[in-house]
């Protein structure tokens, strides 16, 4: 039948039509009916069109079920509340969208199309807590959606695992699941490296689905990437993309277009919203080299626009690139095959400065990102500018990072290679060559990484196994590593290996430049001390014309800055390295201390006012300003830019102290305190007065630790701060203990006074101050409470506590065995060994840490015949001690020849150079003393050994003596002495002490300097010192006329410097009573039994008395004082007796004894001394005697010897008698 439909009418209700066959009865009434709703038909005819109009005149046949048949059975309602349902979903459906859109009829049928879609279907269905659709985690979409999010966070693996998942459900995606794989698949390939795979990836995903613009702008993307140079498939991607309009095809066009360097590039952005197109426009003009527009427009990006992180940071890349381009002028990076670290003259410091700030924010958010690919772009510029402002350590770790989680970016491994040999990092550059393909320049860096670690055998094989490739490779560095490879040949003796590396060199163009550096290696690594004549000859070669760069390198290294003519020619050096690149930190500081020897103020200036351009903020260039302004007469811009140094938190006083320190190496230093306290005469704020006090009483402390200036800073800080501050009443306290650390700065009684109001109020108004705690314990404490109370106090936790049980104790305990000189990188603020040798002199008893050891117990001497027919090899720890001991130049009177490694030398020529070292002084002069010396030292060294500048090699020495049987270690460090010699180190080896006795006994130092130096050792806290009495004894002989009473001979002992040192020594702190005891023993028994040592009573009395005096306060050996003397007498009786002494001599003996003792027990008692304890001091020696060994022999000697010139010996008798009954029943 033919339904005509008006178009007025409403489709979309229900309409019943029915129809009767009248071909089987034609009474309508009486044949069967049949039922159609038609709007269901006209809904299917309409294909979602608003009306029948595209149908035409054609049509439309449709049938009807015979199981429609219209009976009174037919109940219509089911079907109409079914309906009814529809309609009122579709209409809340509408409304719905109606909310949100203007257009939603257009909506509703988009949405319509999309849910077409199953798996789109289950996502909006799917029941989730998150304000998105998302699809079913288990279907295929869901899982594209999860390696999506995975690849935004650049996480390669996982999204690996997962796409291999989904490989295996391939057959169950569609065209669209399917393409968007291949797509996902694209992005993880050209993550890990795989590019060429990753553009057959896109290419599929855009076969599959060539309408969708995701998948067509992604494919021609990496065509385009792939192919940047080739102009015939840019314009072939321009082509393709001519008509669409899009914004992703607009931006691709205008990437195409700026490859072709075509301007059109900028115009087909013009007109298009600029947050659609802002990070292409950075592109564009980057590629279009218009490098300050694309400057401009990325700062305006990035300061005024809402950006993504990841748009952020492709702008920031952008900029980055364009700021290094602009850096170099008119010059252009890119020509250079290798950029020096020193940078080249054409480079803007002020705009490198910038670009390398923004080069360490794109490494943070590269890092919030996950580390995309991109970083790679700007990873050369990272490694060039933090080389050239020497700021490394600010992306190292990153680099590291970024090469781990990206092995396939060659550029990565490459650039952490380098940087990780700049960094001494040899753990990693090993592992880096494992990584990258080997390559002629990759040689050259293996090549210097065994070089630098002294690997010498290895230098010189691996250069003659590549010397082909190496000259095929036309490299920069090819110069550089033959010159290595030559110098480990002449230290190996391969003469072989080395004619071959020589004839190589020869033949480079600049041969002869390379040659006259190699003479002059070969010359100073002969005779390191007669470098001077070497020098001279390097220095003829750059005057006749010679500009390369290692002749260059070598003279600034070498030449003198401290003398006139040296500081010359590193001025006319410097200048010439300058035309070709500028220089380093390092060189920087040389040619400063250079200018500051000649006095040319002007041009130090000059220089250091460009090097803060580059290195900006370094204390130790601030203070070279300062320096120099003062010295230009502009001390008002000298003051002002303390002044600002002060206001800029320099908490550390860091420019202030090196300032001091310049001006000292400099021979100013009261200049530099006067310009201080002028600077504290200018200002008036309080706050400022007291940073300046503090750094001047920091500054006198590294200057002088004793001046008596010291106290006087310290008073006036006191007055000036705010005393209930925190801060500031702690750090007065800490520099008043300071102060009065040494007895030279003594405080009156009323500073005293002042003083511990000051700290009492203190620690009770901030218990918990982090600057000064007080600690209250009861005296019977047990010592576990005490230190748990102190760790509290100071917040020590658990790991902090082990870290120092670790390191500070075992050090302090003697049980971490670490030689000497590597003890500086074991301890804080301790910069190297010459600092720390000045430490370990002046630090109190107990802190071993810092303290020399000679040997763990006493050191015993060595046979003088055994070491005079040795050639002694003396370590640097020696030469500090002989040369503070003046004994430097009198080893050359004992010893015709002695051997000195070649890395000790360099080693002190080195620190002889340091510019800010207060310490420089003390290298300079052993030095000198060595080169007056030249004919007399052999300068050895080991094979292959790691040279390092800081500290030495012990390994060396142990290779050099036991290559050469002739030679004997002379070492003032037990440890050293262990390692070389191990098991026989106490039999083999010297030391100064052993020195000290051979120049005693030939006479070249008297009995008493000889003494003297002992004291010295004494007080220098050597431990192991072999103390003799006769030294004690010389040493105060001088002082004493032999008339003195005890009284007076007490007082001159108290005084006498050398004396104390000794005493306090071998009667110290940390040595046991016992020992003590044996010492004061031994110590007046071979006085008084030696015939040719003569000494008066009240000078022994005075010895007794002050061991007295030491043992009674820190130990509880006896029942009371009388028992420290009782037991003292007692034994010296015992010892005398035992050694067989004749008695006639014993008689005097002991009579001398005994009268001294009851001179020394009633100067113990002064004023208290009564008959009781006057008869208790003879009853303790007869109770010893009672109960001890000999005693029969030792009582008769005893009672005689004190019946000579007294009548005690009575009460001696009985009360030994009583004692002798008691102590036999008690048995």
């Amino acid at each position: 039948m033919s339904v005509v439909h008006n178009s007025g009418s409403d489709h979309q209700r229900p309409v019943m039509l029915v129809f009767a066959d009248l071909t089987q009865n034609p009474k309508p009434r009486e044949c069967k009916a049949y039922y159609l709703w038609i709007d269901e038909i006209i809904h299917e005819l309409s294909k979602g069109q608003d009306d029948l109009n595209h149908l035409g005149k054609k049509s439309h046949t449709f049938r009807i079920p015979v199981k429609n048949e219209l009976n009174e059975e037919l109940n219509v309602l089911p079907y109409l509340d079914k309906r009814y349902k529809e309609l009122r979903a579709l209409k809340g459906f509408y409304d719905n969208v109606a909310k949100n859109t203007q257009e939603p009829v257009q909506a509703i049928d988009k949405i319509g199309t999309r849910l077409s879609n199953k798996v789109h279907l289950e996502s909006v269905l799917e029941d989730t807590d998150n304000p998105w659709i998302d699809a079913p985690q288990d279907s295929f979409p869901g899982g594209l959606h999860t390696i999506s999010d995975m690849l935004k966070n650049n996480n390669a693996q996982l999204a690996k695992v997962e796409l291999d998942k989904l490989s295996k459900r391939l057959n169950e995606a569609n065209k669209h699941e399917k393409a968007d794989y291949f797509y996902q698949l694209g992005r993880l390939n050209s993550l890990i490296g795989k590019y060429d795979i990753s553009l057959k990836n896109h290419k599929e995903a855009n076969k599959l689905c060539p309408d969708k613009k995701k998948y067509r702008c992604r494919y021609l993307e990496m065509k385009l990437n792939k192919n940047f140079d080739n102009s015939k498939i840019i314009k072939q991607v321009i082509s393709e993309t001519e008509k669409d309009s899009d914004i992703e095809y607009v931006r691709l066009k205008a990437k195409a277009l700026a490859l072709l360097r075509d301007k059109r590039a900028l115009s087909l952005l013009e007109d298009k919203a600029e947050k659609d197109v802002i990070v292409i426009k950075c592109l564009v003009l980057l590629l279009l080299r218009d490098y300050k527009s694309c400057v401009d427009i990325s700062n305006h990006a990035l300061r005024k626009l809402s950006l993504k992180p990841r748009q952020r940071l492709s702008i920031l890349l952008f900029k980055i690139r364009a700021l290094f381009q602009l850096g170099f002028g008119n010059d252009d990076p890119q020509k250079y095959a290798i950029i020096p670290f020193a940078g080249l003259p054409s480079m803007d410091d002020k705009i490198l400065k910038e670009c390398w700030k923004d080069v360490i924010t794109s490494w943070e958010i590269g890092a919030s990102l996950g580390h995309p690919d991109d970083l790679v772009y700007t990873i050369d510029i990272s490694s060039i500018l933090g080389m050239y402002f020497n700021e490394v350590e600010e992306i190292y770790e990153k680099i590291k990072h970024f090469a781990r989680i990206r092995p396939h970016l060659i550029e990565a491994q490459e650039t952490l290679l380098r940087l990780a040999l700049q960094a001494q990092d040899y753990k990693t550059a090993q592992e880096q060559f494992s990584l990258i393909p080997e390559r002629p320049e990759i040689i050259v860096f293996k090549i210097l990484f065994e070089y630098d670690q002294k690997h010498r055998k290895d230098v010189v094989r691996i250069t003659l196994e590549n010397i082909k490739k190496l000259f095929k490779g036309n490299l920069n560095l090819l110069d550089t590593v033959l010159l290595c490879a030559a110098e480990c040949a002449n230290e190996l003796a391969l003469r072989k290996e080395e004619g071959l590396i020589l004839k190589k060199i020869k033949s480079l163009p600049n041969g002869n430049d390379i040659l006259a550096t190699y003479e002059f290696y070969k010359t100073v690594s002969k005779n390191l001390l007669d470098k001077d004549k070497a020098i001279t000859g390097l220095y003829e070669t750059f005057k006749n014309g010679s500009t390369h760069p290692q002749v260059l390198f070598q003279l600034l290294t070498y030449l003198d800055s401290t003398t006139e003519d040296g500081a010359k020619k590193i001025c006319e050096v410097s200048e010439s390295i300058q035309k070709t690149r500028k220089l380093l930190f390092s060189e920087v500081l040389i040619v400063a201390q250079a200018l500051a020897t000649l006095k040319d103020w002007e041009n130090l200036f000059a220089l250091v006012e460009s090097s803060l351009e580059r290195f900006e903020d370094r204390p130790i260039l601030i203070a070279i300003k300062v320096m120099a302004l003062d010295s230009l007469g502009n001390t008002p811009g000298a003051l002002k830019l303390l002044e600002k140094s002060t206001e800029e938190n320099f908490q550390d006083a860091s420019a202030l102290e090196i300032y001091i320190n310049i001006y000292a190496r400099c021979g100013f230093a009261e200049k530099a305190q006067s310009l201080i306290e002028r600077l504290l005469e200018k200002t008036d704020d309080s706050k400022k007065q007291l940073h300046l006090f503090r750094m001047l009483f920091l500054s006198e402390m590294n200057i002088d630790y004793k001046s008596p200036k010291l106290l006087d800073y310290c008073e006036k800080y006191g007055e000036l701060n705010d005393k209930d501050n925190e801060e500031e009443e702690g750090i007065y306290l800490q520099l008043s203990f300071a102060a009065t650390s040494f007895k030279e700065n003594k405080p009156t009684q009323q500073q005293q006074k002042v003083f511990q109001e000051r700290l009492k109020a203190y620690t009770k108004r901030f218990p918990d101050s982090k600057y000064l705690r007080a600690v209250t314990h009861s005296k019977d404490a047990p010592p576990g409470e005490i230190v748990e109370q102190l760790q509290n106090a100071i917040g020590l936790t658990e790991d902090i506590i082990k870290k120092y049980q670790q390191n500070e104790e075992l050090l302090k305990s003697g049980q971490m065995i670490v030689p000497f000189p590597i003890k500086p990188s074991y301890l804080n603020n301790v910069c190297d060994l010459l600092h720390l040798w000045q430490i370990s002199k002046i630090s109190s008893p107990h802190e071993k840490q810092y303290h020399l050891a000679l040997e763990n117990g006493k050191y015993e001497y060595k046979p003088q015949q055994t070491i005079l027919e040795k050639l002694p090899l003396i370590d640097e720890v020696s030469l500090l001690v002989l040369n503070d001991l003046e004994l430097l130049e009198k080893l050359f009177d004992v010893f015709p020849k002695v051997a000195i490694a070649k890395s000790t030398i360099m080693r002190l020529q080195n620190w002889g150079q340091h510019f800010i070292s207060g310490f420089s002084p003390i290298a300079k002069s052993i030095t000198q003393s060595l080169k007056n010396n030249i004919k007399n030292i052999y300068q050895i060294s080991g094979a292959d050994v790691n040279l390092d500048f800081m500290s030495p090699d012990i390994g060396e020495y142990k290779e050099i003596i036991n290559d050469r049987d002739q030679l004997i270690l002379y070492s003032d460090d037990v440890t050293i002495r262990f390692i070389v010699y191990e098991d026989q180190y106490k039999q083999d080896g010297m030391t100064t002490v052993d020195l000290i006795e051979i120049l005693r006994t030939k006479g070249i130092i008297t009995e008493l300097e000889a003494s003297g130096k002992i004291a010295l050792l004494c007080k220098w806290n050597v431990n192991g010192i072999p103390v003799k009495y006769i030294d004690i004894l010389r040493v105060i002989s001088l002082d004493f006329t032999g008339r003195e009473s005890l009284d007076e001979s007490i007082a001159k002992l108290k005084e006498h410097e050398d004396f104390n040192n000794m005493i306090e020594y071998i009667w110290g702190y940390d040595k046991q009573y016992e020992d003590c005891l044996k010492d004061i023993v031994s110590f007046i028994s071979i006085i008084m039994s030696n015939e040719e040592i003569e000494v008066e009573e009240n000078i022994i009395g005075a010895i007794w008395l002050t061991w007295y005096y030491k043992v009674s306060i820190k130990y509880t050996g006896e029942r009371d004082k009388l028992g420290y003397l009782a037991k003292s007498f007692y034994l010296i009786c015992f010892y005398i007796v035992a050694n067989n002494i004749d008695t006639e001599k014993y008689l005097h003996i002991s009579s001398k004894l005994w009268s001294l003792y009851q001179t020394l027990v009633e100067k113990i008692y002064h004023n208290q001394m009564t008959d009781e304890i006057f008869k208790k001091s003879i009853k303790n020696v007869a109770e010893l005697v009672a109960k001890g060994e000999n005693r029969n022999k030792l009582y008769k000697l005893i009672n005689a010897g004190i019946s000579i010139k007294s009548p005690d010996g009575q009460i001696f008798s009985q009360h030994y008698t009583a004692s002798g009954v008691k102590y036999q029943s008690g048995r």
